[in-house]
This record gives C-alpha cells, structure tokens and sequence, in this order.
C-alpha cells in the first residue's frame, strides 16, 4: 500500500476541512495519512482486519480519542462492520465475534488488540493443554476464546446480562462454561452499573470505582471462587482477573484455591492508585511462596506465580 505526497497533502486539506485539530501539524501528518488509507481500504474490504490494526493500533495506545475522532469524522461505524469482520485469534482459528447491541466496534477492536495481538494475560507462557482457568471479568470473550484455542477448560463470569448474553454466543464452539455471577470476597447480591457507551466498565457497587454516565443498575448474584471450586470438585491452574477495581474483595474471596492448587494469577492493577503496592501485600498474605512482576502490555497487570512452578 503507497500513498505519493500530492494524495497525501489532499487528504490532510480535507483533514482540515473536517475541523480536526490533531491533523493541523505536518509532524504527524504523514502517519495519520497512513491509517486513513488502511481505514479506507478495510472499509472496502480489500485488506484484512489484522493489517488495519497493524497500521491503526500503535498510535492509538498512545491516545485512544484521536483514533475514535478519525473514524466519526469519517461517519465509518465499526459496529456494523465488524458484524462482518472474522478476527484471527490463532494461526487457522477464526472467530466472528457477536457483540452485544450496546457496544461500540472500538471496544471490540481494543480487546482484540490487547488480548490476542499483545498476548496481555501471557496465555502462551501459561496456559497449556488440560488447563483449568477461571476467567473473572470475560466480557464478550476474548481472553476465554483465546485460552480455550491452547486447550485450556475455562469457567468465564460475567454477572452483566447483556454482555454475557454475546459471551455465551462467542464462546459456544469452545470449551468454555458462562457463570452469570458476579466473583466476590463474600456470597450475596450486589447492583453492578453499566452503561451502553462503557460496557468494557461495569462497575460493582462497592468497587471504589466512579459509575460509568448513564449508567444502568442490575442486581447480580455474587459467589466466591472458593465456594464456586468446591461445589464443583475442580484444581484451579489459572486466575485472570479485571475486575474494574473489585479485584481484592475477589482475591479474598479466593484464599483456599490459592493455597491448595498456587495457580497462576495475572490481575488488573491500575484502578486504584493503591493497588501496585495493596494487591501484592494481599497475595503475599495469602501466600508468602508468590513472586509478583508487573507487566505493561496495554494496560498495567501483575503476574503472580508460586515459586518453583513452571
């Protein structure tokens, strides 16, 4: 794909003429063109998915609105495209992702990114065939599909009705089972809010999270993975946890599987500014034969391992 510098200086008169101030400076103009072409061309369905993400995605970690502004001035709606879009997740295995009604293609496309392209959860390095893995925050799917592709069995929660429902669909084919319950350090019920515009953000009552604008109340039923790997008989050889800051209270809740089976956890540690420094103190309360690292892969997550397993 080449792009001359006559076609290049049109497209940023016609940047400009949209009213778009990050394409005003000629530092960035070059690169910006260079998406917009990969935009264009994936709406025309003559590249693929993973190229347009190739050329988009690196600019956009940097900052997410200026890619979100270039596809709304182009009045170019991923969410119906996607519909019919097959996402790559392994070499030969292809997934067409349902996605609930509410959420928009960015999200889709964020996930995909993070979870498959970056290997976020290091699924590669931990998980195997035979694997058990509980997947606390699935959402639609993505890291579940992913571990179940390298032969994992994968209990995914997702307590948002409407999410779940396009986890279900997503996840079907897969050796993934959808618990629609929120995980907590306590059984109960709590009300988790979520809004159309943020379904990448519910947020329990009690997390110490801000409620996504416009959001919507549901009352969930809340377990424990202690309580939830007993009732079912069943070793726990992975946790990924996000959690949208309730990630301690579900850590409390999963003392015993931690101490009986040492799985491997790779949770969120950016919703609260406390959490790089409370979350390992927790772990290290649990179970002092943890080492913890920090990983930045998109987001911030900590790795925990029990010494000595491999």
């Amino acid at each position: 794909m080449k792009i001359n510098t006559l076609e290049a200086q049109k497209l940023i008169k016609k940047f400009r003429k949209q009213g778009i101030p990050y394409f005003f400076t000629n530092k960035v103009a070059v690169g910006i063109t260079w998406r917009y072409q990969a935009l264009m061309l994936l709406k025309q369905r003559k590249i693929k998915l993973l190229a347009f993400l190739r050329f988009c995605l690196p600019f956009w970690r940097g900052d997410r609105s200026k890619l979100n502004m270039l596809l709304e001035k182009q009045n170019f709606e991923l969410m119906g495209d996607l519909k019919d879009i097959t996402l790559e997740i392994t070499s030969g295995h292809l997934m067409r992702p349902a996605i609930s009604s509410a959420m928009g293609g960015y999200d889709l496309l964020y996930f995909y990114y993070q979870i498959t392209m970056l290997d976020q959860y290091k699924i590669d390095d931990y998980i195997k065939e035979g694997s058990i893995v509980i997947d606390a925050g699935a959402n639609i799917g993505m890291f579940s599909v992913n571990a179940s592709l390298r032969g994992a069995t994968v209990y995914a929660f997702e307590p948002v009705s409407i999410i779940a429902s396009a986890l279900r669909e997503n996840t079907e084919s897969f050796r993934v089972e959808v618990i629609e319950q929120g995980l907590g350090a306590a059984p109960g019920e709590k009300n988790i809010y979520f809004s159309p515009d943020a379904l990448g953000s519910s947020t329990i009552e009690g997390s110490g999270m801000a409620f996504p604008d416009g959001s919507s109340a549901q009352k969930i039923k809340i377990t424990t993975i202690d309580d939830f790997v007993r009732e079912r008989g069943i070793r726990v050889d992975f946790i990924k946890m996000d959690v949208e800051g309730y990630e301690k209270e579900v850590l409390a809740g999963a003392k015993e599987t931690i101490r009986k089976f040492h799985p491997t956890i790779v949770c969120s540690a950016y919703h609260h500014p406390e959490d790089k420094r409370a979350i390992p103190v927790l772990i290290d309360s649990i179970d002092n034969n943890y080492v913890g690292s920090l990983l930045s892969r998109g987001e911030d997550d900590f790795v925990f391992t029990a010494k000595g397993k491999v």
